[in-house]
């Protein structure tokens, strides 16, 4: 879309459109959607998401829009609102704008219109990268706290029949306290019945590097259990520094799944000495090729944990 990075523009139209927030600097560009950091009219800081009209994309913000409408919790980053910034609109801003006063935009806009896109608001989320988040979990008590949180988060998908599918360490803020927050939805998928319009067809949306093996079966059932599968290749990276079952951008698709079935990954004990045995044993259940080797349910995970945890502090 002309004039996307226009933050100028975009907020003008926002105004025109009564919208109660504005835009104040770039985070992220992605393909045809820019993600913004802004504020609403109490000067609290929002997250603005700009996308080029796109059904499917949008069909994506929207399934995630109720998602977060239907869960209230600090593992999940609030949704404020959403609009549709129509041609309409916009042809009705520049018949507004003042002539004497803005020409040269006039002619710019007339020659080169922006065309609709959909706008979404939502809470910004304070929080640390990932390097930062390793420098300050020092011991394994830390980081099995984290993981306990972070499997909290997934239990409130998991009860409502949601599987996020995309987890990896970009859809995992982590707030200054050391909590996550897992982001972008859009390609969850709802396990209701009923509720097929949460789920796209084909081959299930995943990011290669750390999606679970059934993902990449057309056609093959996804379950928490993938979530399951994602998790435990990030928790391995972090305390290993390598992944599983090779390096995606090394080995492409042909070689993640020739080690999926080839291959068992190394004991993270054996790469790092620090990491218990029981923490050890967590992860490789996680990282099953297999979906009925993983976790059976959210409270066989968290009794592993919580054991763990009992451990460490013995």
């Amino acid at each position: 879309m002309a004039h996307l990075q226009d933050i100028g523009l975009l907020n003008s139209l926002f105004t025109f459109s009564d919208l109660s927030f504005a835009i104040d600097s770039i985070i992220i560009e992605s393909g045809q959607r820019t993600v913004y950091r802004g504020h609403n009219n109490d000067w609290m800081p929002v997250v603005i998401k700009v996308l080029v009209q796109n059904e499917i994309k949008v069909g994506r913000i929207q399934r995630e829009i109720k998602i977060l409408n239907e869960i209230n919790s600090q593992y999940f980053p609030r949704f404020h609102c959403q609009a549709f910034i129509s041609k309409g609109i916009i042809e009705d801003y520049v018949d507004n704008l003042d002539v004497a006063k803005e020409k040269e935009r006039i002619d710019e806009l007339i020659k080169n219109p922006p065309g609709p896109f959909f706008v979404t608001c939502e809470e910004f989320i304070e929080n640390i990268g990932w390097a930062e988040f390793e420098k300050k979990v020092s011991n394994e008590l830390m980081l099995v706290d984290f993981v306990i949180h972070l499997f909290n988060a997934l239990e409130i998908l998991w009860n409502n029949k949601i599987v996020h599918r995309d987890i990896k360490p970009d859809n995992i803020l982590i707030r200054p306290d050391l909590r996550p927050v897992i982001i972008d939805l859009g390609v969850a998928k709802s396990l209701r019945e009923g509720t097929k319009n949460l789920t796209l067809l084909g081959l299930a949306p995943c990011t290669p590097q750390y999606a679970a093996p059934e993902q990449f079966e057309t056609g093959a059932e996804v379950t928490y259990k993938a979530d399951q599968f994602a998790v435990g290749v990030i928790l391995y990276h972090l305390v290993t520094g390598v992944f599983p079952y090779g390096r995606y951008n090394e080995i492409e698709l042909e070689g993640l799944l020739h080690n999926f079935k080839t291959i068992l990954p190394k004991q993270a004990k054996d790469i790092n000495g620090k990491i218990s045995q029981g923490f050890t044993d967590f992860l490789h259940r996680l990282l099953e090729v297999q979906p009925y080797k993983r976790y059976r349910n959210i409270f066989a995970i968290q009794e592993t944990l919580q054991a763990i945890r009992g451990t460490i502090l013995c």
